[in-house]
């Protein structure tokens, strides 16, 4: 039996894939489709908490959870 796709909220929009029971690291892949560097210039919020780099391997991410991801920029 095929599984269906599950659906997340990042950024404020949904976002459909494949990953049954994700973890925030795995989910952050995904949804930015490149591989997540230790060094990357990027912070992660679930549900208005701000996660910790080293925290994201092993925090589980639910359907109703609500991510954010963001990243500086200059200029703004």
């Amino acid at each position: 039996m095929i599984e269906p796709k599950k659906t997340y909220f990042i950024n404020g929009k949904s976002f459909v894939c494949e990953i049954k029971e994700p973890y925030l690291e795995e989910l952050i892949e995904t949804f930015l489709n490149v591989k997540v560097k230790e060094k990357s210039n990027i912070a992660v919020a679930v549900n208005n908490v701000l996660v910790q780099r080293r925290k994201w391997k092993k925090k589980k991410i639910f359907l109703n959870d609500k991510i954010d991801i963001v990243a500086p920029f200059f200029g703004g």
